[in-house]
């Protein structure tokens, strides 16, 4: 493995708020210069390809060509312009804000996700990568305040149910409310991730929230609309 350079992923305006599109058999869009090559720029939602190797939280990087045989689908959702795809057959190239397809069909959708303030460190040459880590420590500092004051949240989360996914599995995730007393959370991560949809638990909306786990923090919000329950992976991940 080798460090590359880290770069923050700038949301684009592709389409309007809430626009769908349904392309045909042949979509080709040059990926613009935002993102630097290898860098990842989205994450596997859903993926039923067993030819690709893929799995679902897979992060996939600028650039990456991924074949999809007659019948095999994937979605996937783009940090930086928070545009989700459903995808099915043909050959698909990774770009900055959207995929190139060519001899398959895609559906796109923008959703709400906090894509101006997610950052990735394209530090690993397969298929996981990683964001950017946070110290607990600094972080720590941070929560207290020292003047008693709320630390800022670092990200905006659309769900009360997010998925968290982490570096180490089998890990202890911590969940504690910053603005008000609410009950600590607790769980524990045997694999790669843990969806909350798939658990009883569920956040505030509005709430300031401090996650931990692995020896990493992250301030973050949910959003005062936020919806019940799951939804898409990009507007609801967490990764420490």
């Amino acid at each position: 493995m080798q460090a590359r350079q880290i770069a923050a992923l700038r949301r684009s305006a592709l389409l309007p708020q809430g626009a769908c599109i349904v392309a045909g058999l042949l979509l080709v869009t040059l990926p613009t210069a935002d993102a630097v090559a290898g860098e990842p720029v989205a994450v596997v939602e859903q993926i039923e390809a067993p030819s690709t190797g893929l799995e679902f939280m897979d992060f996939v990087e600028v650039g990456r060509l991924i074949k999809l045989r007659a019948g095999e689908s994937m979605s996937l959702g783009y940090f930086g312009s928070c545009i989700q795809e459903r995808i099915v057959g043909g050959s698909v190239q990774i770009g900055t804000n959207q995929s190139n397809v060519e001899g398959g069909e895609v559906t796109r959708e923008e959703v709400e996700c906090d894509g101006g303030r997610l950052q990735l460190d394209a530090n690993s040459n397969d298929s996981s990568g990683v964001l950017i880590l946070r110290n607990i420590e600094a972080d720590a500092t941070k929560a207290s305040g020292g003047d008693g004051s709320l630390p800022a949240a670092e990200l905006t989360l659309f769900h009360t149910q997010p998925i968290i996914g982490i570096s180490t599995p089998n890990s202890l995730l911590r969940i504690e409310r910053l603005d008000v007393s609410e009950p600590r959370l607790e769980l524990r991560i045997e694999t790669r991730y843990l969806d909350l949809a798939t658990t009883a638990n569920a956040l505030t909306p509005g709430g300031l929230y401090r996650a931990e786990a692995v020896g990493h923090a992250v301030v973050f919000r949910v959003d005062p609309k936020a919806a019940a329950g799951g939804g898409p992976v990009i507007g609801r991940l967490l990764y420490l």
